[in-house]
């Protein structure tokens, strides 16, 4: 059986298991968002306030689906969305945790396991927000010391 070429530096790496994880939880929370939002829509009885939520949480499953796709693509916006959504969940999170009564404790570990599958460097290769470590960008600085 004749071995494969190693990648050109131009492709990406293969997706990595972790981002499959990662794209499997943002789908499960996408679908429960949609169950949420529809079953709010449904229950709204016409209340504007009631309306509102239930359409933000359309809204926000929406872009939690737009990232799955682009996850499963591995792009490289989407690595910087899944990281950013993850932060943003994490905040509002831990305020809610010192500052309110309703900690809610699921989604502070979804997005603690999202951000450590996310940052390792073979994962972040593969997204393209970093270069192969064996791979050289055109511009070497000038003094050698710089380059260490």
């Amino acid at each position: 059986m004749p071995a494969q070429p190693p990648p050109s530096p131009t492709q990406r790496a293969p997706r990595p298991v972790a981002v499959s994880i990662v794209v499997a939880l943002a789908f499960g929370f996408g679908t429960f968002l949609t169950a949420r939002g529809v079953l709010a829509l449904l229950g709204a009885e016409g209340e504007r306030s009631q309306l509102v939520e239930a359409v933000a949480e359309l809204v926000y499953a929406l872009l939690a689906f737009a990232v799955c796709i682009g996850g499963l693509r591995v792009e490289r916006w989407a690595w910087v969305l899944f990281m950013s959504w993850a932060v943003f969940g994490l905040t509002l999170g831990l305020l809610r945790v010192f500052f309110f009564d309703d900690p809610t404790y699921w989604r502070l570990a979804l997005g603690t396991v999202a951000v450590f599958l996310l940052t390792p460097l073979d994962v972040q290769i593969a997204f393209g927000v970093r270069n192969p470590p064996h791979v050289r960008t055109g511009n070497s600085p000038g003094n050698p010391v710089e380059s260490v």
